[in-house]
């Protein structure tokens, strides 16, 4: 009776181990989404300066160009 017993611990041991596992892997999931996430926020927001950035050089270009004149 003694080794049921035990094997149904161990059984239900490793049952909750593999649930700790499945929780587990879910945050990492879900974690790993929330970091992909902000990764393409930031490159939107990358894209959007180096934009900005380009378009402030050409005007800084053309006030050059009407100074000189």
């Amino acid at each position: 009776m003694k080794t049921i017993d035990e094997k149904e611990k161990k059984l239900n041991d490793i049952l909750n181990q593999l649930k700790n596992l499945e929780i587990l892997k879910l945050n990492e999931i879900t974690e790993l989404e929330k970091l992909e996430n902000q990764k393409n926020q930031l490159e939107i927001e990358k894209e959007e300066l180096q934009n900005k950035y380009k378009s402030l050089e050409q005007e800084n270009e053309n006030l050059k160009r009407k100074f000189e004149e």
